[in-house]
């Protein structure tokens, strides 16, 4: 290419980019940068029908939070704009018309002590493995076995990891310190505990998938399989245990 295509495009059309670089002493124009892939939005996510309700009463889902809207990719920023005013009007005309309804509701103190002892136990037990290292061998497993490009073998092999995390690791997860305001220690070990049973879903729900489709790269399986993956892949939690169910997508 022209030795000023990078004078002529990323100074024009990108200067806080070319600004930054410049900043950490690098030279674009003779330096080769590394890259690597990122995160760039959630595909999965609560499962929703047409007037944005979840399968839990008076409970609804808009934007990323909400599962399919974008299939199995998204191709840039606009159509998530777009997602987002639509279905926050929706979910927002919806619950509005629902609380219209209904007479003030009693709250579950049940649930509510269920919730409080979950966070004592992490402040009672002192010592134990804390929330980010947890979250380290999490992200770890979950990057090198069930990133861009996977297989069935680093899927298994992914699986047994989370697993061992699940069992021998979480029941060790503490918080030292038992400050209320601003702990990020609490939040870090709340975080690992969320963290592990979504890595669970992620990997279960790849390996049932055998198939490529989109962001979902199998080696093993490397073609799009119309036949028998035309749908999507539902995750319930059904008397304490985690369910996998296929279901037709939502035209949307």
């Amino acid at each position: 290419p022209p030795e000023n295509l990078i004078d002529d495009w990323i100074e024009r059309e990108k200067p806080p980019d070319m600004d930054k670089i410049q900043e950490l002493g690098i030279d674009i124009r003779k330096q080769a940068l590394e890259c690597g892939p990122a995160c760039h939005y959630s595909m999965g996510g609560v499962r929703v029908n047409e007037n944005c309700e979840t399968t839990l009463a008076r409970l609804y889902a808009a934007g990323e939070v909400a599962a399919g809207m974008d299939g199995a990719e998204r191709i840039d920023g606009g159509p998530a704009i777009t997602w987002c005013l639509t279905m926050g009007y929706i979910a927002g005309r919806r619950a509005t018309e629902t609380a219209k309804e209904l007479d003030w509701l009693d709250i579950n103190l049940e649930q509510v002590k269920a919730e409080q002892k979950k966070v004592t136990k992490l402040w009672e037990q002192k010592e134990g493995l804390k929330g980010f290292e947890v979250k380290s061998k999490i992200k770890d497993i979950m990057w090198e076995q069930c990133a861009l490009v996977r297989d069935g073998e680093g899927l298994e092999r992914a699986l047994s990891v989370v697993q061992n995390i699940k069992s021998d690791d979480l029941p060790r997860v503490c918080v030292p310190d038992s400050s209320q305001v601003f702990n990020k220690g609490l939040v870090e070990a709340l975080e690992s505990i969320n963290m592990v049973e979504l890595s669970e879903m992620i990997v279960r729900a790849a390996l049932m998938r055998e198939e490529s489709r989109q962001s979902h790269s199998r080696t093993d399986f490397p073609y799009r399989d119309d036949k028998k993956w035309l749908k999507n892949i539902v995750i319930k939690k059904e008397k304490g245990k985690m369910t996998f169910t296929t279901a037709r997508p939502v035209i949307t």
